[in-house]
């Protein structure tokens, strides 16, 4: 029987082709069934190792088949992204996909995991502990502060004596209000900060663990969290009450009293811990690559490809030399197409922050609304013929 055109019912002697094989040679990599294994292991040219082939499958690195049990998976579909077999292969539902030896690609998944474990031990994780070191002294700055402002107010209340005891213990109040608020805001970013180092922890555990092991799939089961772990918490900005006292009159007693300026706590915008020369990291934070790396492939039916746009990692628009621009998912589904309002070809097409899609000659399309055009026309009447989306969802016409 021919393995790589037909689909076995069972799985055959590699002797006769005929008996059903229990066992398996881990020497010459054949099966045998019991009528053969005699002479297979009289046969003196070479030393052979017989077992049960449930035996061999659990001894050996390559993992068993789910769709073929009794198959064991040597190559990796780049794909579908999983291993598969010869009776897969046979099947033709992977005869167009990228393959690989599934050695190869559990040594590639592994010198991921290194990578971020790297990332993690030698830069996320020590930037998140000196992040969590200035909390404390945040918290006592604000207490040495509020402690400096209630005095300040004693003081006022002293020489005013009973007159304002009132306006003493309700300035109070808004005090201790305030620094409540500080120290609210400053214990919910310290919890933020710890819950994150306790998952970078138990991240560092799971990577060393995977690590450890050449269970396939386990490995190709882990998904990175480095991204998420490289935003920085924003660092607050406090601004301080401060008290203004006033000269004493008592026809407006309150007002002399002093007034309390309010605070305001502020967030820097959100940072990126920077990566480490030495440490090769996938996409976005990746170099360029020095040969290009084939993903999929999408017949786009046009007779000449102009531009493409990406929304995101999974979807794209493209225009050709026709009037009908249409966008796509990586597995090459058409998602949606339209006509462009002049009945032309778009010159470029790029796609903004906000996922509008820009056409030139100029028009700005709103993804999110029901594909409705609005125009932009130059203020000197040229044509624009390239856009350019910026990182703050501005377009830049040329």
């Amino acid at each position: 029987m021919d393995p790589v055109s037909s689909v076995q019912d069972v799985l055959r002697c590699s002797l006769c082709d005929i008996g059903i094989a229990p066992l398996y040679c881990n020497v010459c990599r054949i099966h045998l069934c019991i009528d053969c294994v005699e002479k297979h292991i009289f046969d003196t040219t070479q030393i052979h190792n017989v077992v049960s082939f449930k035996q061999h499958l659990m001894n050996s690195n390559y993992p068993q088949c789910l769709e073929h049990p009794s198959k064991q998976c040597e190559l990796h579909c780049d794909r579908c992204d999983i291993p598969i077999c010869l009776l897969c292969i046979s099947s033709g539902e992977h005869e167009q996909h990228k393959k690989e030896d599934i050695l190869k690609t559990l040594v590639s998944k592994k010198e991921l995991l290194q990578t971020d474990l790297q990332e993690l031990e030698t830069s996320i994780y020590p930037n998140f502990q000196e992040h969590a070191s200035g909390i404390p002294v945040q918290r006592a700055e604000i207490s040495k502060h509020f402690k400096e402002l209630t005095t300040a107010i004693d003081e006022q209340g002293e020489i005013i004596h009973t007159e304002i005891d009132t306006i003493i213990e309700k300035m109070k109040n808004e005090i201790q209000c305030i620094n409540r608020q500080h120290l609210t805001t400053i214990d919910k970013q310290e919890e933020a900060i710890n819950g994150t180092i306790e998952e970078i922890q138990q991240a560092i555990l799971e990577l060393k663990r995977l690590l450890d092991t050449n269970e396939f799939c386990l490995v190709a089961e882990y998904k990175s969290r480095n991204v998420q772990f490289r935003k920085i918490p924003p660092k607050l900005k406090n601004t301080f009450p401060k008290f203004q006292p006033n000269e004493i009159n008592k026809e407006k007693l309150r007002e002399q009293f002093g007034t309390l300026l309010f605070f305001s706590t502020e967030t820097h915008q959100q940072s990126f811990i920077s990566q480490s020369p030495e440490i090769d990291s996938p996409a976005p934070y990746s170099p360029f690559l020095d040969a290009p790396n084939l993903i999929t492939e999408i017949a786009t039916e046009y007779k000449e490809l102009y531009n493409v746009a990406c929304v995101s990692d999974d979807e794209i628009w493209t225009c050709g030399l026709d009037k009908v621009l249409k966008l796509y998912n990586m597995q090459g589904e058409l998602l949606k197409s339209f006509k462009t309002k002049s009945g032309g070809t778009p010159g470029d097409i790029a796609v903004t922050k906000n996922e509008d899609l820009a056409l030139g000659p100029p028009t700005l399309l709103n993804l999110n609304s029901k594909l409705t055009l609005k125009s932009y026309i130059s203020n000197s009447g040229e044509i624009l013929l390239k856009w350019c989306a910026t990182n703050i969802s501005e377009i830049k016409l040329t």
